[in-house]
This record gives structure tokens, C-alpha cells and sequence, in this order.
């Protein structure tokens, strides 16, 4: 139950986007399940200092436009057109806050298609082409003179060591420590 509910933000359903309505500033809150885990914390953040806050999340949808993961890929094509066809102008906001999974992790890296094709992490244009899809989404997002927020990625376990997966069967937390890779990878943005 800790998962907070998807909200429904499209052109066709604009009002439903915003979730707290203050008097100061505009955020909007973009990206995929990883912006989505962030829905509490903004909506705090918007209360506790009046602002407004619109949330445009998508599971398996990346914020960065024509960057795609390969499940999910039909319906991200379509929640990306709407988020850069007009809902961000329609929303204007001041601040966007985005988010989505790691994408070169050694943990959990995963492959992405973009106008370059299907590209896996270990392929020579991988990190060019998701360079590019970021920069071109970027300058997107911060037209009007928008400002821009990347939250970093957060660390991903691979499946065998998962903690919540350890846990269930471990005498001790301390059989279940993950540590994530603490070296920058050669692609982050």
C-alpha cells in the first residue's frame, strides 16, 4: 500500500493534473515509476509552502522525449506525444521536477530504443543517443525559461539481491545490506 495512485494527467483530463492548488510558484513532477514514488514528497512540499503541484507520471515512460524502455514502449509513444504535444504549456509550470530509473547501472542496466534504434547498455552509441534524447528533452522543458530539476536515479538491486527478497527468509537485516555502485557510470547526464 505504500504505492501512491497514478494520477490521471493528459490533455483530455488537464484538471485532474494538478493534485495541490496553492498561490505560489508551479511544480510539475514528470517521469516514470520512480517520479511516481516521489508523489508524497511533493505534495508535502506543495502544501507545506503553497504552491501547486501537477504530477504527469507514467510507469515505464521515461521523461526524456523519444526515449523509450522495451516493455511499455506503445503506450510510453502515446503518454510522451501528450506530455510534449501541449500538456506542458497547458500546465505552464515554474519548476519541473523529473525522475526516472537508472539507466546504465551495472546492478540493472536496460536496454532503450531511441531515434537510433534498440540499443543495449553495452552498445557503442548507447550513451550518444541517450545524451542526445536527454539534451533535446531538456532544452524542451526549460523553453519559457521553465527551470529543471533531475532527480538522480535510484539505486536498483539485481533480482538475486534484492532486498526485500532477502528479508523474507534472513535471521538478521544485515544479511540483506545492499550497497549501490557508488562510482559514477561514464552516462549519467
Amino acid at each position: 500500500d505504500d504505492i501512491p495512485p497514478l494520477v490521471d494527467c493528459s490533455l483530455a483530463s488537464l484538471r485532474s493534473c494538478t493534485t495541490v492548488r496553492g498561490s505560489g510558484r508551479h511544480i510539475l513532477l514528470l517521469g516514470d515509476s520512480n517520479a511516481r514514488m516521489y508523489i508524497p514528497t511533493f505534495t508535502q512540499i506543495a502544501e507545506r509552502s503553497d504552491l501547486s503541484l501537477s504530477v504527469a507520471v507514467a510507469p515505464l515512460c521515461p521523461w526524456q522525449r523519444d526515449l523509450y524502455y522495451l516493455r511499455g514502449e506503445a503506450d510510453c509513444r502515446a503518454t510522451q506525444a501528450d506530455w510534449y504535444g501541449g500538456l506542458i504549456e497547458a500546465l505552464d509550470p515554474d519548476l519541473i521536477v523529473v525522475a526516472h530509473r537508472p539507466m546504465d547501472d551495472p546492478a540493472s542496466a536496460v536496454d532503450i530504443v531511441t531515434p537510433q534504434g534498440w540499443l543495449t547498455p553495452d552498445s557503442e552509441g548507447y550513451g550518444a543517443a541517450l545524451r542526445e534524447v536527454s539534451m533535446r528533452s531538456l532544452a524542451l522543458l526549460q523553453a519559457g525559461g521553465r527551470h529543471v530539476v533531475i532527480i538522480e536515479p535510484i539505486p536498483i538491486s539485481t533480482e538475486e539481491d534484492d532486498p526485500l527478497s532477502c528479508l523474507s527468509s534472513a535471521s538478521s537485516i544485515e544479511e540483506c545490506i545492499h550497497e549501490a555502485n557508488a562510482t559514477r557510470t561514464p552516462r549519467e547526464v
